[in-house]
């Protein structure tokens, strides 16, 4: 009788391997593999916290705030000075309104950095502004361009701000200044339309800046919500009535554009298409088309 025995390799993934493959699960937006990975990889070095590190970024990619804050607070137990926990779990903050802790870390790793961090500049004065100390965020973008000169982010920050506090002639400026660095940069050309048409009162400009947002994101709906307004507000209301035609054809699952619609109609006299339009906004979840409904279609 002859006995055959067959042998069975096993092995152990070492710890940087571990690491090579959570990495490149990560990459590939493989998260919850990624974790797992990380977390065997933590059974062999409890302590490292370039592991803390990299699941607290992989739950912040989750939209899990609170696992990401306790990777960074596991980071920080170990390295109370640890930039990139600190500036993680600032992020973390920042996303859940908690301005002031934020605007803590922020302030940890630019003084960390020498005072030479532009991206931990910026994110106090992000913090600040959500704060709305808005003085003082403009003080800390400021210092975020003595660092990091024609930061395009920055400027449009500072046209905010200066927008915030009714500081028309700095908020101009400074959206301006974020324009000159990037013909297709959204945001100022959106920020400066409404100081146009809100404070400035301009409405030829502030149409002008209102397409060009809408060119530069063909879909983003307030652009189009907006200039429709100012166009009644000037009693234009077939070119409002055109924009929102087009939002609806865009969004016609959004309760919005029909309710924005139903009252360019009511402007116009159409009353059957007010109440159809208000119908078919209530249809769609929006609860403000009701109060119009008590008061115009009977």
């Amino acid at each position: 009788m002859i006995l055959c025995f067959s042998t069975v390799k096993t092995y152990s993934q070492t710890f940087d391997q571990l690491n090579q493959m959570a990495l490149k699960a990560g990459q590939e937006k493989k998260y919850n593999q990624a974790i797992a990975l990380y977390n065997k990889a933590l059974k062999l070095d409890n302590g490292n916290y370039f592991i803390y590190n990299q699941l607290s970024k992989l739950y912040y990619k989750k939209n899990n705030i609170d696992s990401s804050i306790i990777y960074c607070d596991s980071t920080l137990a170990i390295a109370p000075n640890d930039t990139t926990a600190l500036y993680q779990r600032g992020y973390n903050y920042m996303d859940e309104g908690q301005f002031s802790k934020g605007g803590n870390d922020f302030m940890e790793v630019f003084l960390l950095k020498n005072k030479k961090n532009a991206d931990a500049a910026f994110n106090l004065g992000k913090c600040y502004a959500g704060l709305k100390n808005y003085d003082k965020a403009i003080e800390t973008y400021l210092l975020t361009l003595q660092i990091e000169p024609n930061d395009k982010y920055s400027f449009y920050e500072l046209g905010f701000c200066y927008a915030s506090l009714a500081d028309t002639k700095n908020a101009l400026k400074y959206y301006s200044k974020a324009i000159d660095q990037d013909q297709n940069y959204f945001s100022p050309y959106f920020g400066r339309a409404l100081l146009y048409a809100a404070q400035i009162k301009d409405f030829n400009k502030a149409h002008h800046d209102f397409e060009r947002s809408m060119e530069i994101r063909p879909k983003y709906k307030d652009s189009y919500i907006y200039n429709a307004r100012l166009y009644s507000q000037e009693q234009e209301f077939g070119k409002a009535k055109d924009l929102l035609n087009a939002l609806i054809t865009i969004y016609p699952d959004d309760g919005d554009g029909y309710l924005e619609r139903a009252l360019v109609w009511y402007n116009i006299g159409v009353l059957n298409m007010v109440c159809k339009d208000l119908d078919k906004a209530q249809q769609l979840g929006n609860t403000g088309a009701l109060e119009y409904k008590k008061k115009w279609c009977k």
